[in-house]
Parts: structure tokens; C-alpha cells; sequence
């Protein structure tokens, strides 16, 4: 029993959530959490893809995790980093009630399933700790948007506004506790001084997006900070000291070298023993044991230290907790802000890097107008042929009221779905190199859109297994949906105008 006098603090840790189940349905769930949750934040991926591709990297995952007999690791350790954390906690300050609980970001259970449980007793103040490196819209965004809607229901009004725990990266304490980790397992490893001085350490991290769209806060200005800080208190015990990082492939163009490529240069330079530290993880999961074991496995090395993440390390705790209740003891939080980040950390507009110059090589504006021309012509053949079938299958009343129906249909779904793949776009041509080729003028997965709907349209043209008149009615409502997108182009064309500056001077063709 506590007072009614005690302060009561929730302190929720934020992961991911990776399942330690092998089974292809756990992995797909999961993967799909990701892609819809996540990588759909940057990449222009349609929604209606994104089963196709969860289901390929469920498949994969269960595939090269059952080959391996690997299973994460990263649930019952975040349990354990909540239990260490609150023993660290209630030591430090034995007249709050501290209430540790596990919040995952892709899986059960979800922050907003947690906040509602502490509406039932509410606490004094909620303290978030993303058990991440570094701040991100890839990391503590996720839960910030999912904060953002939890308030706009209306159901945060009894709850005090939650507080992130954030700069883990670049608190000049938390290098020197990394290394000192990295320093002990290698004493425990007995490693010599002499084989140090002919090794190579390769830090590794979760890779990120060289150039984010504007407004992402992508983690790679605090990530390589804290590579930086770890790197001066180790460098003079190795030959050489790298960055590696784990890259994914959608979203743009990622950060380099890879820890494949950090451990190929290396080992041509002759260093033939590796440590290797996945520095930019606070808990073991695939990426930091699987991933970095893979890469480096393509070299043959005479001797490679693996080590783990500080997991529920007592120094990595106690330094958590003195931040936990340093942030305690802060501003108090603000549900109106919630979902706002860091903002010297938010990528800002640059100006388009230069391209290079050709007959079918354009600028983004012109881009535009080609894509807007596209759809036009396209929903002109749409809208056409379904008026066609239609006044041959209908009787001139229905035609009019399913002409009447397909416009609406094709209103609603080109101010919605249409409108914002032409916004989008139109932002995306404003980035991209200046000039680009022509085939540029629509992202990859909106080409995909355009062959499936193509392909299907073609379906429709050809065969007869769909009435006449809903043929008709799909086609006009179709047809009319590209139309609104075909003006949304036009409209705002100077969406796609670049900022000015030194990167836009194009290269000479080649």
C-alpha cells in the first residue's frame, strides 16, 4: 500500500517490440506494423502494396532466422532493462512510486493501450524513454504521431502530458559509458594489447537516410556525434576505428559505408582481426547479432569479436536513471506540443542537387506539367471508352444516373487518394536532381499503381466477365479521378519549382 501523498511516476520504455517467434504469421504482423507505421513516413509506398511486401520479408525473415536457429532477444531484455531501471529508480529516490512498464511501437502492447490502462489510476507524471540512441522520426516520432492522435480523441484530458527522455546520443556520459562497455568485454574476451593495435573496431548502427525529405528528423547528425564521442576514447587502442552501417533499401539513398563495405576496406588495408560493436542499438534484436554477423561474415578474418549491446549493462542503468530523473525534474510536458521533436534536428528545404544535362533530361516543373499531361490523356481514353459502353448497355435514364454516380465516385476518390499521390509528387520532383530523364516524372511505386491500374484497365477493355454498364461506370469513375489529379497537377506546378542555389548547376552529358 502507498500514501495517497506519494508521487507516482509511470516510466514507459519505448522499443520495437521484434518477436521472438519463427512462425511467418508473427513476422509478417510485425512487418507489416513497420511498413504502414513507419517506412510509408518517407517512402511513397501505397498502402495497398504494403501486405505484398510484409508478406516477402515475413517469408524472409522466417526463412533465414530458421536457418540460423535464431531467436530475438529484444522483448524479455527490454523486460529486464524495465525491471534493472526501476530497482535503479526506487534506490534513488525512495519516496516515489515508480510504475516501469514496456511500451512497443509495432506490436502489442501498443502506447495508447497503456495510456488508456493508466487512466484508470492516473499518475503524476508520465516519462517516456525511447530505448533508442538517437532521436528520430524513425524512432520516437512514431510514438510522438501516435501521442498527437491519442490527444486529438479527446481521451488524454486526465492524463499529465508525457515527457521524452531524449539526447541519449549526445550526452558526452553516455560515450564514455559505451566505451567503457566496450573496454570491459574486450578485457573479458583477453584480447592483448598487441593484437589491439593490429584490429579494427567496427561500430555499428542502424542506417538512415543521407537526405531525408524536408521536415524528417532522420538521426544521422546525433548517431555519427555519438560515433564520434565513442571513437576518441577507444581510437588509441586500435589500428583503426570504424562506422558500419545496417542499411534497408526503400526510402532514398542511405548512409554509407555499410558494415560489409567498412569490413572490406579494412580487411584489403591488411587488418585481419575485427571487434565489432553495434554501438547504435541499446538492446540485442536481429540487426545488432544477425545482420552485422552476416556482413562481416563475406571476409575471411583470423579472429572477430562480437559483442553485445549494453542490454541491462548497471552502468548503462544507472546513467538511464540519473537522465530519467534529470528529466524529471525539468519542465513539465505539454500535451499541445507533443508532437513536435527536436527542431535544430528537423531536416530543412535544401536546394536540388544538380543533375545532369540531356535531350530527355528535365527540370522538376517541367516534369510536372509532363505528368500532369499524362493523366489527362490518360483519363480523356477512360472517361471516353466507359461513355461509349455505357450509351451501348443503358437506357438514357440510367446512363445519366450512373454517369451522375461515377462522377461522384471519381470526385471523392481524385480529392482524396489521386490528390494527394499528385501532392506528393510534385514535392518529390522538387527534390530529386535538376535535370532528371524523363522517367523520373513519377516515383517507382507510382509507376507500379500505374501499371497495375493500366493492367487492370485492359482487363476490363477486353473481357466480358463485367457488365457492360459496370464497365462503364468504372471506367468514367476512374477516368474522372485522374482528371481532379490531372488539375492538382496544374494547380500548383510551382510546387515542383526548386529552391535556388550553387547545387542546381547541372553536370555536362556524358
Amino acid at each position: 500500500m502507498t500514501s495517497k501523498d506519494t508521487k507516482r511516476v509511470a516510466v514507459l520504455c519505448l522499443t520495437y517490440g521484434e518477436p521472438a517467434q519463427l512462425d511467418w504469421r508473427s513476422q509478417y504482423e510485425y512487418s507489416l506494423s513497420i511498413l504502414n507505421r513507419l517506412t510509408r513516413r518517407v517512402a511513397p509506398i501505397p498502402k495497398f502494396i504494403t501486405p505484398l511486401l510484409a508478406a516477402r520479408r515475413g517469408l524472409i525473415r522466417k526463412k533465414t532466422f530458421t536457418e540460423e536457429g535464431y531467436h530475438s532477444p529484444l522483448e524479455p531484455i527490454s523486460d529486464a532493462q524495465a525491471k534493472a531501471l526501476k530497482e535503479q529508480l526506487s534506490a534513488k529516490r525512495p519516496g516515489v512510486e515508480f510504475d516501469l512498464r514496456v511500451v512497443c511501437e509495432f506490436r502489442p502492447p501498443f502506447i495508447w493501450t497503456v495510456l488508456d490502462e493508466l487512466k484508470k489510476n492516473p499518475p503524476d507524471e508520465i516519462i517516456l524513454v525511447p530505448m533508442y540512441v538517437a532521436e528520430s522520426d524513425f524512432t520516437s516520432g512514431v510514438s510522438r504521431t501516435d501521442l498527437e492522435n491519442y490527444r486529438d480523441s479527446g481521451k488524454a484530458n486526465n492524463l499529465p502530458a508525457p515527457r521524452y527522455v531524449l539526447g541519449f546520443g549526445f550526452d558526452k556520459r553516455a560515450a564514455k559509458v559505451w566505451a567503457d562497455f566496450v573496454w570491459k568485454k574486450i578485457q573479458e574476451a583477453n584480447w592483448s594489447k598487441e593484437k589491439l593495435s593490429e584490429s579494427v573496431l567496427i561500430l555499428g548502427s542502424h542506417g538512415t537516410l543521407q537526405f531525408p525529405p524536408e521536415g524528417i528528423n532522420s538521426s544521422a547528425r546525433e548517431t555519427r556525434y555519438f560515433y564520434g564521442q565513442i571513437r576518441s576514447h577507444l581510437k588509441e587502442h586500435f589500428r583503426d576505428v570504424r562506422i558500419g552501417w545496417l542499411n534497408h533499401a526503400l526510402g532514398g539513398q542511405w548512409t554509407y559505408p555499410e558494415v560489409a563495405e567498412a569490413g572490406q576496406e579494412s580487411h584489403d588495408r591488411g587488418i585481419r582481426n575485427v571487434v565489432y560493436f553495434p554501438f547504435g542499438f541499446m538492446a540485442d534484436n536481429a540487426e545488432s547479432q544477425l545482420e552485422g554477423r552476416q556482413q562481416l561474415g563475406d571476409c575471411e578474418w583470423d579472429d572477430l569479436l562480437y559483442l553485445p549491446c549494453p542490454n541491462d549493462d548497471p552502468e548503462f542503468m544507472e546513467l538511464l536513471s540519473t537522465m530519467v530523473l534529470e528529466r524529471l525534474d525539468g519542465p513539465a510536458g505539454d500535451w499541445k506540443t507533443i508532437g513536435q521533436g527536436t527542431p535544430e534536428l528537423i531536416q530543412k528545404e535544401r536546394p536540388a542537387m544538380p543533375g545532369t544535362n540531356g535531350p530527355l533530361n528535365f527540370g522538376g516543373p517541367t516534369l510536372a506539367i509532363f505528368a500532369a499531361i499524362f493523366w489527362t490523356l490518360l483519363a480523356a481514353f477512360l472517361v471516353a471508352r466507359g461513355i461509349l459502353l455505357g450509351l451501348g448497355s443503358l437506357e438514357p435514364g440510367w446512363f445519366a444516373a450512373a454517369s451522375a454516380a461515377a462522377v461522384l465516385v471519381g470526385a471523392l476518390k481524385g480529392g482524396t487518394v489521386i490528390r494527394k499521390m499528385a501532392m506528393n509528387n510534385l514535392k518529390r520532383l522538387k527534390r530529386i536532381p535538376q535535370p532528371s530523364p524523363l522517367y523520373k516524372v513519377f516515383s517507382i511505386p507510382t509507376w507500379i499503381v500505374v501499371l497495375f491500374f493500366g493492367s487492370l484497365g485492359m482487363v476490363i477493355r477486353f473481357t466480358h466477365f463485367l457488365p457492360d454498364a459496370l464497365r462503364s461506370f468504372i471506367l468514367i469513375a476512374v477516368g474522372l479521378a485522374l482528371f481532379v489529379g490531372a488539375f492538382y497537377y496544374f494547380r500548383n506546378i510551382k510546387l515542383a519549382v526548386p529552391l535556388p542555389g550553387p547545387r542546381l548547376t547541372s553536370a555536362p552529358a556524358k
